[in-house]
């Protein structure tokens, strides 16, 4: 039982609520256990510690607050969605890249992109019944809706999450997932806002590096498609 209490607590811990049964809390377990591995299979590296799951029974949405609290808020209402696998995922990104307050439209994408690769499934967050939640990334939205500083970053996270969901369907979910993670944490935010293009260039990037080139051409037309000239 330790062992098995161990191997929760690398990924996630429990923060006690009325509404956080133990039935609720075993299914959360098993559901997050399964994003993690999910994650680290594609190479995600979770050394940070693990954050704290709570449900506050005063909250309408969700939310990651970041170090140091490092803890992810959701109402009863989206305890048992994919919301919470959203709010690890920011986890799991800033983790990665604690600078990238810049792209939040990229990080936005990435982290709507992931619990829905992981779940084979682009409107995963249709369902949530929220602001910003009628969004599906099986879309054919173009970069020339960003509006860079002025467009609001679920929304701009859409358009995002679109390419990334056009890639997998043409290379394929595993090397998408792989060069999705490899080129953000290879990116350089030492621009402000320099996504836009940067992103898209590490993408071939890193398929030269770990894919010997082979989709170098479906990346460039996936995201020339949809308004990137790069």
């Amino acid at each position: 039982t330790s062992k098995k209490v161990a191997q929760i607590e690398q990924f996630v811990r429990f923060q006690p609520s009325d509404v956080l049964t133990p039935q609720l809390q075993q299914e959360l377990q098993t559901k997050f256990g399964q994003f993690y591995a999910y994650l680290k299979s594609v190479g995600f590296s979770l050394v940070q510690p693990p954050p704290t799951f709570f449900v506050d029974s005063s909250l309408v949405g969700g939310y990651y607050t970041g170090p140091p609290e490092n803890k992810i808020v959701l109402s009863p209402k989206l305890v048992q969605t994919d919301a919470g696998l959203r709010e690890y995922t920011h986890y799991v990104l800033l983790g990665l890249k604690p600078a990238a307050l810049g792209p939040m439209g990229l990080e936005s994408g990435l982290a709507d992109y992931f619990p829905s690769s992981f779940e084979n499934r682009s409107d995963i967050w249709q369902s949530l019944g929220l602001q910003f939640s009628n969004r599906n990334l099986d879309n054919h939205r173009s970069f020339s809706e960003i509006r860079i500083g002025k467009t609001e970053e679920h929304d701009a996270g859409d358009v995002w999450g679109g390419a990334f969901w056009e890639l997998r369907q043409t290379i394929g979910q595993r090397p998408t997932d792989k060069l999705l993670l490899a080129a953000w944490k290879e990116l350089d935010l030492s621009k402000p806002y320099a996504d836009m293009m940067t992103f898209p260039l590490e993408l071939l990037k890193q398929d030269r590096s770990l894919e010997e080139g082979r989709h170098l051409q479906q990346i460039h037309s996936v995201f020339s498609s949809r308004g990137l000239q790069f």
